[in-house]
């Protein structure tokens, strides 16, 4: 809570076309939830606008509605976690004209998903909306260190931590290129 305290702000929006919008995807599972996060980078500071976290659709209707959204303001990028069932919703979406990126969350691609949020947060380079379910899905990571030195992370039971996976995502959508994060 210490390092999410100073990033909040009334910064939700109604989302409009002709803005830069960069969105993470965490398709879920029967067990969780198909998260969504898009954000928008303006004057070096990442801004949340949208997140949406459901479980009782099926990711396949989550993903239409995704591209629906996409239609309307034109997403610039959506990272999508295509570990597991990724296939088809990486397909899925490619057959939707979303302009994705898929990755397979290995326990080191989390590190750095993770790594680079923490240090989004430190710089105070993002602003979040003050909501519970945003907050809980954040603050229910948990790690430990793993005996190669790396870090292995899960969430306790009966939390849920898709949509700071999203959120992560999302992040690491903003980056360009050379791996640095685009307009900060």
């Amino acid at each position: 809570m210490m390092l999410l305290r100073p990033c909040f702000e009334d910064c939700l929006e109604d989302l409009k076309s002709g803005k830069e919008y960069f969105s993470g995807y965490d398709p879920g599972s029967k067990e969780s939830f198909a998260a969504l996060v898009v954000i928008e980078p303006l004057n070096d500071h990442l801004y949340t606008r949208y997140f949406r976290a459901v479980k009782e659709i099926p990711y396949s209707q989550f993903t239409v509605e995704i591209s629906d959204l996409h239609k309307r303001i034109k997403f610039v990028r959506l990272a999508i976690d295509m570990t597991g069932l990724g296939n088809p919703i990486v397909e899925h979406a490619k057959e939707l004209g979303l302009p994705i990126d898929g990755f397979n969350l290995t326990q080191r691609f989390k590190e750095e998903l993770l790594s680079n949020l923490r240090i989004i947060f430190e710089q105070r380079k993002i602003s979040l909306p003050q909501d519970p379910q945003l907050i809980n899905s954040l603050n229910c990571i948990e790690y430990q260190r793993t005996r190669t030195g790396g870090y292995q992370f899960s969430h306790r039971a009966g939390t849920y931590d898709d949509l700071g996976w999203a959120l992560a995502l999302a992040c690491w959508a903003v980056k360009g290129e050379e791996g640095v994060i685009i307009g900060l």
